[in-house]
């Protein structure tokens, strides 16, 4: 008797080998599989991850175009950069406008009792071109105002004057 339980426990040995191996075989490939899926999920959440900026990029050119304007550096011309120029408020009668690109300056003086009329004409005559681009192609220049006075309400005034000559304000 003890040949065939010898024989048996051979058989079972072998058995228990055979589904050793397969064991490892399957843990390899199963490895190798979640390797591949991790891989996956990593440009899945890069793919995620660079959609949702093209979305919320998007989403701010929507937000733009619902009113119909757009601001003139966005434009894929890229003529008028994002800040136009700077307007300098040395005083409530000394001024300095100038444009960024090109480092133009002008600087004037305007009497208190002529000074929205001259700061009107001095500014759309010194922002011309960037202002006829805007009116053509439907968009909007931005200035940058520096003042460097103690009195807001001078601020506030070439603000109103930028204002109704489609120029919009910056502050950076």
């Amino acid at each position: 008797m003890k040949r065939g339980s010898d024989a048996m426990h051979y058989s079972l040995a072998e058995f228990a080998y055979i589904l050793f191996f397969l064991s490892v075989w399957a843990a390899l490939l199963l490895y190798g599989r979640y390797q591949a899926v991790t891989v996956q999920y990593q440009s899945a959440r890069e793919e995620i991850s660079r959609l949702t900026e093209e979305v919320n990029y998007l989403n701010e050119v929507l937000a733009e175009k619902e009113n119909a304007v757009v601001p003139c550096w966005r434009r894929p011309d890229k003529t008028i950069p994002e800040v136009a120029g700077v307007i300098t408020i040395h005083s409530s009668t000394i001024y300095t406008l100038t444009r960024i690109p090109g480092k133009d300056r002008d600087a004037f003086a305007a009497p208190l009792e002529t000074r929205d009329m001259i700061l009107k004409t001095r500014t759309e005559a010194f922002f011309r071109e960037e202002i006829t681009y805007a009116r053509e192609k439907n968009c909007y220049i931005r200035v940058r105002i520096e003042n460097n006075t103690n009195d807001f309400s001078v601020y506030k005034g070439m603000a109103q004057i930028l204002a109704g000559l489609g120029i919009v304000v910056v502050n950076e």
